[in-house]
């Protein structure tokens, strides 16, 4: 029962909220030695953020010495973003990458 306590003080808990999704708790075994393992760990993708919330706000996490058992975390997926005039009026339209392009030529048709 000792050793159990002991291995479970040397891994990590993190809350980590996905887009479009409640947080989850991600249990680490230990902690990741560098930022990409951390990623991969916690399945954030190439073109997402991994943002840390600290003091009610959230920023960048840049290294692995910023994560700390407990923490929560958030993915974000960035947006691309266009704006299409017609008859005056600009518009934004967004979409997200993995978008097909028949995806995005129907948003700037609705645009």
């Amino acid at each position: 029962l000792w050793l159990c306590s002991c291995a479970m003080a040397t891994g990590l808990s993190l809350f980590v909220q996905y887009p479009n999704r409640e947080a989850v708790l991600r249990e680490l075994p230990a902690p990741p030695p560098s930022l990409a393992e951390l990623r991969n760990a916690l399945e954030v993708l190439d073109d997402q953020q991994l943002q840390l919330q600290q003091n009610g706000k959230y920023c960048q996490v840049e290294s692995v010495e910023q994560i700390y058992d407990g923490a929560s975390l958030k993915v974000l997926v960035p947006r691309r973003r266009i704006f299409v005039s017609l008859d005056g009026r600009v518009r934004p339209v967004v979409w997200y990458p993995g978008a097909t392009p028949e995806q995005i030529e129907n948003t700037v048709v609705k645009a």
